[in-house]
């Protein structure tokens, strides 16, 4: 399946040609125009060190947007322009030779009909994240959203649908290490 295209996919997203922020990993943090990020990896038995790896705001949060009234991000929800709505969740991929989950999190941009579309790049995929539709799943208890990926032959869909081994989590955090 195509993406879409961006402009008619999410306007605000695809207003930027500016790089998103980088991921990294577990218990380190770094500062940049988009705050500060700490990102690891997160387990169904959810021990402390084991928390999910993702950005600190969505794509189309830019440096600018923080002087604006109308712009707001928090910790799980972000406004853009007051036009542009996102919630932050956990796109839980089954580690299939594991009881563990590999996460990602990501921001996705949100629609009356809770779909929406990915709002978050994670670099190590050959093609981009951003866009890729998506279903929103709240649940109970203070949990972040469950992120559905639309099924379709993107590696992010297929690992989601198929799972992954905990020798391939090894090499997302490495390659997420190096930056």
């Amino acid at each position: 399946m195509a993406r879409p295209d961006a402009a008619s996919a999410h306007p605000a997203t695809s207003a930027s040609a500016s790089a998103p922020p980088r991921l990294q990993a577990a218990g380190q943090s770094r500062s940049s125009a988009h705050g500060t990020e700490e990102l690891s990896l997160l387990g169904r038995r959810g021990t402390a060190r084991r928390r999910p790896y993702g950005a600190p705001t969505p794509a189309a949060w830019k440096p600018h947007c923080s002087r604006r009234r109308d712009s707001a991000p928090t910790a799980d929800q972000c406004m853009v322009k007051g036009r542009h709505f996102f919630v932050r969740g956990l796109i839980e991929i089954p580690v299939r030779d594991s009881a563990d989950t590999f996460s990602w999190g990501v921001w996705v941009s949100l629609s009356k009909a809770n779909f929406g579309w990915l709002s978050t790049e994670l670099p190590v995929y050959r093609h981009s994240t951003l866009h890729l539709k998506t279903h929103v799943h709240t649940r109970a208890g203070g949990q972040r959203p469950l992120i559905e990926v639309e099924p379709t032959d993107h590696p992010l869909a297929i690992e989601r649908r198929e799972g992954i081994t905990t020798s391939h989590v090894r090499e997302l955090a490495d390659l997420l290490l190096r930056g």
